[in-house]
This record gives structure tokens, sequence and C-alpha cells, in this order.
């Protein structure tokens, strides 16, 4: 059954109205005696909105929702609303009733295309214990993993969005050859640089999220690119240190490149001087950069004339890549890429004038 597109009712607000009212989404005896304070109908739309994407983080929830998709009659259709969870395990536990719980929701969520398992040694049991999967994912994130993550590649050809981790084991660098090749709609994946050169070759990848810590890792990278006829719109560097030495047998291979994203570790300063954009000169259509560096060298960064010279650098790098229109460089809160950085500085290039605007201006 293809999942219905979600009303615009956040789910936020579906759950503060059903507490208001007195109502648990996931007891519908209690729903049923309460009916004559709100429809049916609304509780249906309720609760497909609350189970559609799901976090698991205990064993308790595990056993709440795995109770909710077992009963009857609901349980049936609430199995239809999950399409998104989100299970990261215990790392206390190696085993027990969270990743039996866990096992038995994948297997009662035929429309779930999102799915992320993350954190401790327990992942591995999680996986291996699952005996088919009934679902056909867009996007899977699994941190931590170990060997038994193969067999769920395998039989998920749908799969876009591959997050591996920039930890990932070293028995994904060594796949053979017609595993590679299993999952042909592939787009983006985030991985070490050793195992997405793995999959470069034979798959549609477009965006590629790695890290590039020395010049070895770029020089294969690069040698891979220039290799396949991959075409990367989007390279995204996380916790590494990149300088124009390292950039310069990128570019080479990344001529179809738009969007850039940097987070640098360490010489901060000398990063933020943008003196390696010319390392970036034949990437012609790139339209897009965003930099962040971390929280410790934010005061090095404000002194002197700094933003001026970066603003130099800038207008004459565009005069190579004119399609270049939004910089943008944070203060990293944390190391954790997906914590929200502080703006510094946000330029727009402003087609009319042709001048670039500084402030805030971009999204």
């Amino acid at each position: 059954m293809e999942q219905q597109p979600s009303p615009s009712l956040p789910p936020e607000l579906a759950g503060q109205i059903l507490e208001y009212l007195g109502l648990d989404p996931r007891n519908r005896k209690r729903n049923l005696m309460n009916a004559s304070m709100c429809s049916i109908a609304f509780l249906i739309e309720a609760e497909r909105i609350l189970y559609s994407s799901v976090t698991v983080l205990r064993e308790r929830h595990a056993r709440s929702l795995l109770h909710a998709l077992r009963s009857s009659p609901r349980g049936l259709a609430r199995r239809t609303y999950v399409t998104s969870l989100d299970a990261s395990c215990p790392t206390t536990f190696k085993g027990g009733f969270f990743q039996f719980s866990v096992r038995q929701i994948l297997n009662l969520t035929p429309n779930l295309t999102d799915l992320a398992i993350r954190g401790g040694e327990g992942t591995n049991a999680l996986i291996m214990g699952v005996k088919y999967f009934p679902f056909r994912l867009r996007s899977l994130r699994v941190m931590d993993c170990y060997d038994d993550v193969i067999p769920l590649l395998i039989s998920q050809p749908s799969i876009t969005n591959l997050q591996l981790g920039l930890k990932s084991p070293c028995a994904l660098e060594h796949l053979p050859a017609h595993l590679r090749s299993s999952l042909p709609c592939l787009q983006d994946i985030e991985a070490p640089t050793r195992i997405i050169l793995r999959w470069l070759e034979g798959h549609p990848i477009s965006r590629i999220s790695t890290v590039i810590s020395s010049p070895s890792d770029a020089r294969f990278l690069a040698e891979a690119l220039s290799q396949t006829n991959t075409r990367i719109r989007s390279l995204r560097v996380t916790q590494g240190y990149l300088s124009r030495e390292l950039l310069a047998p990128l570019s080479h291979s990344l001529t179809d490149l738009e969007e850039l994203e940097l987070y640098q570790t360490s010489d901060s300063h000398t990063f933020l001087s943008f003196d390696w954009l010319p390392a970036l000169s034949k990437c012609s259509k790139l339209q897009r950069i965003r930099s962040r560096y971390s929280y410790r060298d934010y005061k090095v960064s404000r002194g002197g004339c700094f933003g001026e010279k970066m603003v130099h650098r800038i207008r004459d790098f565009r005069a190579t890549c004119p399609a270049l229109n939004w910089i943008r460089v944070e203060r990293a809160a944390s190391i954790n890429p997906n914590i929200e950085d502080e703006v510094v500085y946000d330029y727009v290039y402003l087609e009319e004038s042709g001048t670039w605007k500084v402030g805030s201006l971009g999204q």
C-alpha cells in the first residue's frame, strides 16, 4: 500500500490536542470511550501523523511501539503509518528485549522508507536478527555498523541515500564487486573515503560526505572520480584538513560541482583567509560555498581586516566561477557537524548591481 501524503497538521500540535482532550493515540479503547470529544476521523489522522516518524531510544519505547503495532484493529493501520524509524541502541546493551522489539517492529512496517540504526554493540545483533525486510528503503543510516549490515544493503536496491558514518568498519572496504553493484539507485553517500571509492563505479552518485585528512585521501578520491562518469554536484568534507594542495587535484575531477561544504578542524586562520579558492578554478559551475571552523579559533578569525581580505578574494574568484552567488562562513558550535552553528559572515551576490552583499541573507 502506498503511503498517502501527510496532512499539514504538525506532529507536536496533534499530540498536544490529543493530550488536551485526554486521548491516548496508543489506546484505542480509551479513544472510543471519548469519541464524543473528538471525531474518529481526526483520531485516525492524528495517529497517522504521530506514527509516521518514530524515534526509539529505550526499551520501554520499543515495547510501547511494538504493542501499538500489534494491537487490533488499529495496529494493522498503524503499521502502514510508519515511514521513518530511528532506533538508537543503548550502548550498554548487547542483546535483550530492545533488539528483539526493534526486529519485530521492522517486520511489521511495510511502508518504511527511512531507517536509522545507531550506536552500541547491539547494532550487530539487531540487524542480523531480522529475518526478512518487507519494506523498500530510500534512506538508510547505520552508525557504528559491523559486517551484518551487508545483507540489509543487498536487500534494499531502492536506497538512494546511504549514511555509514565516518568511522565505519574496514570490512566494508573490501566488498566484492557483485555486492558493490547492489545499490543501483544510490545518489547520496556518507562514508570514509576508502569506502566511497568502492561505490563510485556504476552508481549515479551526485552527493558525497566524507573525511579528507591527508593528501593520499584527496589523491585517491580524485583518481577514482577521473576514472568514472560520476558527476558530483555536492561535496561535504567534515573533520578533516584541507589546503590548496589537497583541493587542486580534486577540482579537476569536480567540474560539475555546484555545492561545497568544508569543515576545518586545524589551522583555521589560514583556512578562513580563503587563499585556497584559486585551487577550485576548474569548478566553473560552483554556486554555493559553506565553510565552518572550530570554536577555539573564533577569536583569532575576528581580528584585523580579515573580512575585507576575504571579500577581495571572493570577488577575484568569481571572475573564474561566474555561477558563484552564495558563501557562508560559520563558527562551529561543536565538533558535531549536525549541531546548529553561528553565522559569522554571510555573502550573497546581487545580480542587479554586480556586487556582494554582506549580511544574513543566505538560506
